[in-house]
């Protein structure tokens, strides 16, 4: 078997995906000017601390194919801390045959969004237009590299809230019904798009990714239809074992008000779906990404210690630690907060659950490139007892049947 790494969060968005009034949101830049249309972001961002985001804005200007290219030809350039070499992957003194990236689609879709401050109709981002662009990327980097580090197993972006019933049963059945969640299976279809949507059926997309900022709620118990809705979603991830990636922290393009997030992104909102019905969906094999991460900067958040809960008492609940490896005092904070619960058996449970993800590219306002957040973990001696657990032994688990 080849030895893998694997980063369980990863995206690759190019500037016709997101919405731009959540993407100014999520860098704090409220107050955009618009003289008739709306600016071009790039001369927006350039009143606002250009430095702090060009290199984001620069990758998200190619096209999908492109931007795999390139971040893999950095990392087997960069001299100072070379990631590839021989075409393996070297990270942590470890060999390793692949690097798995499982980039996660969000589901931009605007009905019910509202903004009060907004003349005209907002543009729907419908999720096809990324499935599109995704898979031609994915067909084109597998056509065109000459390393082929990367096996990419993209994971279906959804928000319940856009579809109708039929709408949701039709997506599960077109992406899901003969899942297997074998590696196999998806390395037989990367880069097999052949332009056409409707092309695309099962074991192309490796799991499903879930974004409370943009409204996605996990337990909407207040309204009966809605909640029939994620209660389909959950029974075919239980009955098919298929991973569900949600957003956990109070960051991100958050499009909702912050009490509203507050209730929603919480890991508490998750515990109500753990324990429905006596434990229903039990079995949900769910990472809540970012370890609960807050603006305070610590590990041991509200957030982060319900999440040990979960991990605990559910035998599929996992965590992250997308864009918090940015320097080593985060490595450091976390060790000190998985050895704060002192018993050995409950620190072997937790460190089985904790994951590498990057958040690659959003993280590049605080790292310079996807070769500087895998070297910062490659030397983070905190985690080295652990690393090749949270590289590979762990998402292998939390990805594979």
């Amino acid at each position: 078997m080849s030895k893998k790494f694997y980063d369980i969060h990863f995206h690759a968005f190019n500037l016709s995906h997101p919405d731009i009034l959540a993407f100014i949101k999520r860098f704090g830049i409220e107050k955009a000017l618009f003289l008739g249309s709306m600016a071009p972001l790039a001369a927006i961002l350039l009143k606002h601390k250009i430095d702090d985001y060009k290199n984001l804005i620069s990758l998200m200007e190619h096209d999908l194919g492109s931007y795999f290219l390139i971040v893999e030809e950095i990392l087997a350039q960069n001299k100072n801390c070379q990631i590839i070499k021989n075409e393996k992957a070297i990270i942590g003194g470890q060999d390793y045959d692949k690097i798995v990236i499982t980039p996660l689609m969000m589901d931009f879709g605007y009905k019910g969004l509202k903004d009060k401050g907004i003349l005209y109709e907002l543009k729907k981002k419908p999720i096809r237009e990324q499935v599109i662009d995704l898979f031609n990327g994915i067909r084109d980097y597998k056509k065109e590299s000459k390393i082929h580090i990367f096996e990419i197993f993209p994971f279906m972006g959804i928000n319940t809230a856009n579809y109708t019933i039929d709408e949701l049963l039709e997506l599960l059945e077109k992406y899901f019904k003969d899942y297997t969640g074998k590696e196999n299976d998806l390395l037989e279809n990367m880069g097999k798009f052949d332009g056409t949507i409707d092309n695309i059926k099962s074991n192309f997309f490796a799991g499903i990714k879930v974004y409370p900022p943009l409204g996605f709620d996990p337990w909407p118990e207040d309204n009966e239809d809605e909640l029939f809705k994620v209660k389909l979603l959950y029974s075919c991830c239980v009955e098919k074992q298929i991973p569900i990636t949600s957003h956990c922290s109070d960051g991100g393009f958050l499009v909702i008000d912050k009490e509203r997030h507050e209730l929603i992104g919480s890991p508490e909102r998750w515990e109500r779906v753990l324990t429905y019905d006596k434990g229903r969906y039990k079995n949900l094999k769910l990472n809540l990404a970012h370890f609960g991460w807050k603006s305070s900067g610590y590990v041991a958040t509200d957030w982060a210690k319900k999440i040990v809960d979960l991990i605990l008492r559910f035998d599929n609940v996992y965590t992250d630690i997308a864009y918090r490896g940015i320097d080593n005092d985060y490595y450091q904070m976390l060790r000190n907060f998985i050895d704060s619960y002192k018993d050995d058996a409950l620190i072997k449970k937790l460190e089985d659950r904790i994951l590498f993800g990057s958040d690659f590219m959003i993280n590049l306002r605080d790292i310079d490139s996807y070769n500087d957040y895998l070297c910062k973990f490659s030397k983070a001696k905190p985690i080295s007892s652990i690393r090749d657990k949270m590289c590979q032994d762990n998402p292998r688990r939390f990805l594979n049947k």
